[in-house]
């Protein structure tokens, strides 16, 4: 009679290498996270995207910036400052300051862009806030958008909930008898 006998073989494993590079990819994707979080939290930062090269050489289109909130009268010349453009209600400017003179309860600001011919002059009471440049990540506006947009957070929810699943089925199927 013939012996029909279950033989078990081990699984082929996906190789180390490929684990140990998704591994490490995730680990300095969640160090940079944690890094922006802390300068968020604790710099008081808030995150902007340039919009424009009126600013180039020194910030593009597409880098993403912090920004952190301050008062008038710590601005100085030579700062990078971030305003809400007088001409245009609820659109923000990160320009250069060229001058800055207080007014009674209110400072003026000459403010330029590095790549642009003419200057602008606005205002801010005393009492309130301006923005100056902390840090910039070239280029990292550009990703920002693009996760923005419904269609990527769809794609990253459906492969974020996929590797989840992967993950899980890998450790179900890939458990050895003993470790059941």
């Amino acid at each position: 009679m013939p012996n029909h006998e279950l033989v078990l073989r081990p699984r082929p494993q996906i190789s180390s290498g490929i684990e140990r590079t998704l591994s490490g990819l995730l680990a300095l994707l969640g160090a940079v996270l944690a890094i922006l979080t802390a300068v968020t939290i604790l710099g008081h930062c808030s995150w902007l995207v340039e919009r424009s090269d009126s600013m180039a050489p020194t910030l593009r289109a597409g880098d993403l910036l912090a920004v952190s909130r301050i008062d008038p009268s710590a601005a100085r010349p030579g700062d990078v400052v971030t305003f809400k453009e007088p001409s245009r209600p609820g659109m923000l400017l990160t320009h250069r300051v060229i001058a800055v003179h207080a007014d009674g309860d209110e400072f003026q600001f000459t403010t330029k862009g590095d790549a642009n011919t003419g200057t602008e002059t606005w205002s801010v009471k005393a009492n309130g806030t301006i923005g100056r440049l902390v840090v910039r990540l070239p280029g990292a506006g550009r990703a920002v958008v693009m996760l923005g947009r419904p269609q990527m957070r769809f794609l990253l929810i459906t492969v974020a909930s996929l590797l989840l699943a992967f993950e899980l089925l890998r450790r179900i199927w890939g458990a050895s008898p003993e470790g059941r």
